[in-house]
């Protein structure tokens, strides 16, 4: 983190001989303006942006206006107002000192900011709806992403190969996967708000979340080519491209199973904890979580995918270890951080695209805007079609233009850029942030309206009966589903699990449910006992 505050040139040893500072009024109130004010004044941004997300779902006025535009994006233009009226005094002086914007160190963005976020997303994807439809959110998640980032990526090479010579393949390639990653936050913030039909978020959701594992490890993978020089490039070993490949197996793999180990680790240890440590558990399980990341980050593995796999572990067979009043308040807990997180990280992107040079980017930007649309149409929809030959459900025409409208850029992309450091640096960073704005805004306003046209909004009171919505009555498992059934009845849950206490995605979904109701209740009995009563003189 760079020195906010340009402090005075220090007085040699004679100055100080000869001109002796006595105490003077500055004594009564002593203003240091150091790194102890960056803090300050980055504790004040953190408050700052968190009353701002209060106002958004307090306010009548403020919530009308999110109505229209997702509070993501509210924040995006919180932080663009901010960053101007700082950049208007930034040169102003306090004191003789002059005042600097606040800069982050990308492993703040990518490491604290980003963690907590994933982490309650994965929480939240443990889901009937998801599991439901795992096959299709796989195939939309890998294959999809997979198509997106060669389209995306030969365009770029092949529409700007002449404007920019020096922009080989494998820049093109290392910016692909950067902004064809899907931001879960906003898919999440955004479908929450307009009520989307439960089956449909879910679908979004996953593969929003699983397609940032699957662009962290081919960005990961290809920068390392990108940062070779153009004149380099054929003395490239064929055993380097071998290594690259390689590492969109194991990354992914490697990061899963560390979180499946980590999990297990945690659901043994709050196995064999009593009621009086029952109030560690939540510590116990934000521990492990760190514990997980932090094992991928020492091996190279896909972190994200690593706390994906350690979510949906921990909810499967720790939770069910833990009273109901702990997990609750885990999952609260973490949920918590990550609205903060995410409430800070767009208002730090408002703060970052007021400073873009669009006369620089202008035209990349537009080209990058446009081929990722229709990218977007063509591989949802060709894969869709394919899908749609061998489900029970097939994806209608309806759904398929959600998923595309749902192809929100955010936080992740964000997270990814910052981290890049090789050619056209300045050009990829501007353009991730003008696309991030431009779909935040433009997707969020016309997703709402888009659910009501189309029909799409969530029945409320509807109980769904899953078995009979995805068919598992007719449902015969193959000899995968089976082994994998036998070594969790017999070998995890023993293990790992007290009798009984397999946390289960349906019984999850009820209990959230009865949660919902009782706090209504407890809200309607609340209002009732405010009424005023008759005074009688």
């Amino acid at each position: 983190m760079h020195q906010l505050i340009k402090t005075a040139p220090v007085m040699s040893g004679d100055e100080a001989k000869i001109k002796p500072e006595y105490p003077g009024p500055e004594e009564i109130l002593k203003t240091e303006f150091s790194d102890n004010f960056q803090v300050t004044l980055a504790l004040f941004m953190v408050l700052l942006t968190t009353v701002l997300a209060i106002l958004l779902k307090q306010n009548k006025y403020l919530r009308t206006v999110t109505q229209l535009i997702p509070e993501s994006g509210m924040m995006l233009f919180f932080g663009v107002i901010v960053a101007l009226i700082m950049a208007a005094i930034d040169d102003s002086l306090v004191n003789g000192h002059v005042v600097n914007s606040i800069q982050l160190p990308h492993t703040i963005i990518q490491h604290v900011l980003i963690a907590p976020i994933i982490l309650h997303a994965s929480y939240e994807l443990y889901h009937p709806h998801f599991f439901g439809q795992i096959g299709t959110i796989l195939i939309m998640a890998v294959v999809a992403t997979l198509l997106n980032t060669i389209i995306i990526g030969l365009s770029l090479r092949y529409i700007f190969g002449s404007l920019f010579p020096s922009m080989n393949i494998f820049h093109c390639m290392t910016f692909a996967p950067i902004i064809a990653a899907v931001d879960p936050v906003a898919v999440l913030a955004v479908f929450e708000v307009v009520n989307a039909d439960k089956a449909l978020y879910f679908l979004v959701f996953g593969e929003a979340l699983l397609n940032d594992g699957v662009t962290f490890v081919l960005y990961e993978g290809i920068k390392e080519l990108a940062t070779i020089p153009a004149e380099d490039m054929a003395s490239v070993p064929i055993i380097s491209y071998v290594y690259v490949l390689l590492s969109f197996l194991t990354a992914p793999l490697g990061g899963g199973l560390i979180g499946f180990v980590v999990g297990l680790a945690s659901a043994l240890v709050t196995k064999h904890t009593t009621e009086a440590t029952a109030f560690l558990k939540p510590m116990l399980a934000l521990l492990f979580a760190a514990l997980a990341y932090g094992l991928t980050i020492v091996f190279g593995f896909s972190n994200i995918l690593g706390l994906i796999a350690y979510g949906l572990t921990q909810e499967r067979y720790a939770f069910g270890n833990m009273t109901v009043k702990a997990s609750i308040l885990t999952s609260n807990i973490v949920h918590t951080v990550a609205i903060i997180f995410e409430t800070i990280l767009f208002f730090i992107l408002g703060c970052e695209f007021a400073a873009v040079g669009f006369y620089a980017v202008w035209d990349f930007a537009l080209v990058v805007l446009f081929i990722i649309v229709i990218s977007r149409i063509l591989v949802t929809c060709g894969l869709c079609a394919i899908i749609n030959r061998y489900t029970q459900r097939p994806i209608n025409w309806k759904w398929q233009t959600l998923i595309i409208v749902g192809g929100l850029r955010g936080a992740i992309s964000f997270a990814m850029v910052v981290t890049y450091e090789g050619p056209f640096h300045k050009l990829f960073y501007d353009t991730t942030l003008v696309v991030i704005f431009f779909t935040t805004i433009a997707n969020g306003i016309i997703t709402k309206p888009l659910v009501n046209y189309l029909g799409l909004k969530a029945e409320s009171g509807v109980h769904t009966d899953y078995g009979l919505y995805y068919g598992y009555d007719q449902y015969v498992p193959g000899c995968l589903a089976r082994g994998w059934g036998w070594l969790e009845d017999k070998i995890i849950c023993r293990i790992f699990t007290k009798e009984n206490a397999m946390h289960d995605a349906i019984v999850k979904e009820i209990m959230a449910d009865e949660e919902k109701e009782a706090f209504k209740e407890l809200q309607k009995e609340r209002i009732h006992q405010k009424k005023p009563s008759m005074i009688v003189g």
